[in-house]
């Protein structure tokens, strides 16, 4: 808790992606794409890392812990197709998230994912260009291809408050830093604003989240920064 390191590890990333997660018990899940396993990490003793989840021939990717189910969602993919997998806390696979209620697959590729307070399954999608989101069932929701005061529009990290409001980066870097921004959604996908504009914003945003005091903590490509931001107040409600 006061930044000292406690152990390196190393694992090979497919592009940028939310490779790791922390479950509600401290434990540090990871994963690594060359060896198509989910890692889990313990510190209750000594640090111990085991194989939790082996993922066949699908490439992991994402990942997030599910703080209203205790699962784990992974994002993976092949050559061909894309899905997210809902596994429980021991590694058991209990569900495939991968086509619409047509039967369209819903991903690309799945860059970030999170959870809103309703339990919808938010999944940022970089490749597709949009956001996407189902139930917590796996039925599709809506998507979320950026406003109409940026032209263009690619989200990577991903998150949501209290309020159950969608925050995702929009990090257009082959461009330029006029598209560099936090973009807020309501829980139906309704744009509110841009949270943080081009001008207040970090170039390139690409990850963030918030703690528990409503901060905003958001790093950026080619930065060794992470900016923190109030936007929030805490109140006794």
């Amino acid at each position: 808790m006061e930044g000292n390191i406690l152990q390196k590890l190393f694992s090979s990333m497919w592009y940028i992606r939310g490779n790791h997660t922390v479950t509600t018990e401290g434990e540090l899940l990871y994963t690594n794409y060359s060896k198509n396993t989910v890692y889990r990490v313990t510190t209750c003793s000594n640090i111990s890392v085991r194989k939790l989840i082996e993922t066949g021939n699908w490439k992991p990717g994402a990942i997030y812990f599910s703080h209203i189910y205790g699962h784990i969602l992974v994002g993976m993919g092949t050559i061909l197709d894309e899905k997210i997998t809902r596994y429980n806390r021991e590694g058991r696979k209990l569900q495939d998230i991968q086509c619409d209620n047509e039967g369209q697959t819903l991903y690309q590729r799945v860059h970030f994912i999170t959870e809103n307070i309703n339990g919808d399954i938010c999944t940022a999608d970089s490749s597709a260009s949009k956001v996407v989101v189902v139930t917590a069932s796996g039925k599709y929701r809506f998507s979320y291809s950026g406003h109409h005061s940026q032209l263009l529009f690619c989200p990577y990290g991903i998150c949501t408050n209290v309020l159950g409001h969608i925050l995702v980066c929009n990090n257009y870097f082959m461009y330029n830093t006029r598209y560099s921004s936090v973009h807020l959604l309501d829980i139906d996908g309704q744009f509110l604003s841009l949270l943080l504009t081009p001008k207040q914003c970090s170039p390139y945003p690409c990850v963030l989240c918030i703690d528990n005091q409503h901060n905003l903590w958001v790093g950026g490509w080619y930065s060794s920064t992470v900016s923190v931001y109030k936007y929030l107040q805490k109140t006794e409600n």
